[in-house]
Order: C-alpha cells, then sequence, then structure tokens
C-alpha cells in the first residue's frame, strides 16, 4: 500500500490518518502502563482511582497480573488484523493463515489466564474465538483454492450456518445473564421493602406504647 502526496487534500489526509494510527497504537501500550503502575504500587483499592479508572478492567482478575495485560492483547490483536486487511489484500492465503495463528494465541490466552472473574464470560470467549478459528479455516477455501461454483456455494452456506449458531448461542448466554439480573434485583426489592415495612411496624409498635402528651 502506498500512499499519494500530489496535493494538499492527500497531504491532509494522509497526516491525518498517519496520526490517528500512530494514536491507536500507542492507547494499549499507555493503558497497560497505566494499569501495571496501579498493580505495583497498589492503587486498585483505592476509592479516587476506582472512580476513575475502574472501566478500564472491570469485569477482570485485576490482582492477576496476566490479566492486566488483556487490554494491550485485545488491542494489540485488533489492530494486527486491520492492518493485515488492509496492506495484504493481495495475498488472501497469507492473511487467513495470520488470522488463524491469532486465533490460536487468543485461544490459549483465554484458556490459560481467563482473565475475567466470570467462569461463564472465559467460556464464552473462549467459545467466540473457536467459531471465528473454524469460519477463518474456511476462508482458506475461499482464496483461489477451489474453483467448482457449487462447493464454493455450499461451503459459503455452511459459514453462514456456523455464524447464526454462535450468534444464537451468545444471544442464550446473554438472556441467562439478564435473568439472573433480574432475580438479583427482585430479591434486592424484597429485602429493602422488608426492611422499610419492618421499620414502619417498629416506629408504630414505639409510638403505641409511648404516646406524645398533648
Amino acid at each position: 500500500m502506498q500512499l499519494n502526496w500530489e496535493n494538499e487534500y492527500d497531504y491532509t489526509t494522509n497526516v491525518i490518518g498517519i496520526t490517528l494510527f500512530v494514536f491507536i497504537l500507542l492507547y494499549p501500550i499507555g493503558i497497560t502502563g497505566l494499569l501495571h503502575y496501579a498493580f505495583n504500587t497498589n492503587q486498585f483499592d483505592d476509592k479516587e482511582f476506582l472512580i476513575k479508572y475502574s472501566s478500564l478492567y472491570y469485569d477482570t482478575r485485576f490482582w492477576n497480573k496476566s490479566t492486566i495485560n488483556f487490554t494491550f492483547i485485545f488491542c494489540l490483536r485488533r489492530i494486527i488484523l486491520t492492518v493485515i486487511a488492509v496492506t495484504l489484500y493481495d495475498y488472501p492465503l497469507f492473511q487467513c493463515q495470520l488470522n488463524i495463528l491469532s486465533n490460536l494465541f487468543a485461544m490459549m490466552y483465554f484458556a490459560y489466564v481467563q482473565p475475567y472473574d466470570s467462569k461463564l464470560m472465559n467460556c464464552v470467549e473462549i467459545f467466540n474465538e473457536f467459531c471465528i478459528l473454524m469460519v477463518s479455516y474456511t476462508m482458506i477455501l475461499f482464496a483461489g483454492i477451489l474453483d467448482d461454483v457449487e462447493q464454493i456455494y455450499s461451503i459459503g452456506w455452511m459459514v453462514i450456518l456456523f455464524v447464526l449458531f454462535n450468534i444464537l448461542a451468545n444471544m442464550v448466554v446473554v438472556t441467562i445473564q439478564i435473568i439472573r439480573g433480574v432475580k438479583f434485583f427482585i430479591r434486592q426489592l424484597r429485602w429493602r421493602c422488608k426492611n422499610f415495612f419492618g421499620e414502619l411496624d417498629e416506629n408504630n409498635l414505639v409510638e403505641a406504647e409511648h404516646p406524645q402528651s398533648d
């Protein structure tokens, strides 16, 4: 991929694009550095730090140092895939191979580190990576290896069914999470109502035993 610097418009767009690309590269490095600093200085228990930066490590096992690299790996992998898609469009087979390697690395990372504090979320991430890996294997067949249109058509339907299966499985997980949240909210509401009406009964009992004199 080559950049054109023929006129002022090309110059402006190229400078903005390069600046944004550098920022995207530096962002995960800065976030990871901040989290490592917070881990080494025990700032994860600080309330002010929690209010400002808890969204960077929410729902993760931040007490595990290997988990701190999760944000960096998450962003870096997507940056690499974007660069591969843009720069290696003339080499589709090489793109598929790099994508498969990144999926394998991500599956090993999730299986070994288990960055989320929920076992369900770790299993969902491994399942999603497995689905992407299976689709990536089928993409090799679309990289000019097969010439039979009927076979390509059949493989395309297989990819669609696999994607639909992944979407359905994730929808089931989301539904389960919503039901659990609703049940927890109902329990909290019942507990608050019980305490509220219990306090009213105690206040009424106190007023009955000690009536106010006019």
